[in-house]
């Protein structure tokens, strides 16, 4: 039955819920180029490849010159990507290992759309971290897929309005889904066949027709 619920640091089990608050995630309305810290602007772009909805795929990813694309990113890239402030086409399948995909400080930067947002595929480690993931659209589609992988996190994010899944685990290990809000899916986390060591930690879930769904009893992973 669709309601409101929040998942806090102490639960037990899955679909327990309490009333401790998810860590903030970064506002939406800082002003471009400010940091969520201090609001003064960033002196010196952090390190890492750059995707703006100003960029070219041809170009080499610097904060100068941007990508176009994630899934350019996805392709090429490795560490830490920044998404500047707009939409991009979700649909982006992540296959190598190691990519941090994160918005810009200050900015909101969201994926919007595709089969899903993101699947990690046979990766060893990755994460997303302060985006919004929205309208992935495909049948069992999910804001984030973390498909037979190991190490991935999901972190700091806003995982709304896809079709099926905010974020969906299956054959996979040592994930981590934190500090979310994840809503208006069909369902929001769902944690499906090998699963062992997931963590689900301090992530407001609410407004769909499950919130948490624990398919792997024995995976090994929990809820905290």
């Amino acid at each position: 039955m669709a309601g409101t619920a929040t998942q806090g640091a102490t639960d037990s089990s899955v679909g327990q819920t309490t009333s401790i608050p998810a860590s903030p995630y970064r506002p939406a309305n800082l002003a471009v180029g400010a940091s969520s810290s201090n609001l003064s602007p960033l002196v010196t772009p952090p390190a890492g490849s750059y995707v703006a909805t100003s960029g070219n795929d041809a170009n080499p990813g610097t904060f100068a010159k941007p990508w176009r694309s994630v899934q350019h990113a996805a392709n090429v890239a490795s560490g830490s990507v920044w998404l500047r402030a707009g939409t991009y086409s979700g649909g982006v399948t992540v296959t190598r290992s190691g990519i941090t995909f994160s918005a810009y400080p200050g900015e909101l930067a969201i994926v919007n759309g595709g089969a899903d947002g993101f699947r990690f595929y046979k990766v060893s480690s990755g994460a997303i971290r302060y985006l919004t993931v929205q309208n992935a659209n495909s049948t069992m589609g999910a804001g984030v897929l973390i498909d037979t992988s190991s190490n991935v996190t999901v972190a700091n994010s806003v995982i709304h309005n896809n079709k099926n899944y905010g974020v969906r685990i299956q054959y996979s290990t040592n994930s981590i889904v934190r500090d979310s809000h994840i809503y208006k899916n069909q369902e929001g986390i769902r944690v499906a066949y090998a699963a062992g060591g997931t963590q689900i930690l301090n992530n407001q879930v609410y407004s769909q027709d499950t919130m948490i769904n624990d398919a792997v009893k024995d995976s090994g992973g929990g809820v905290g």
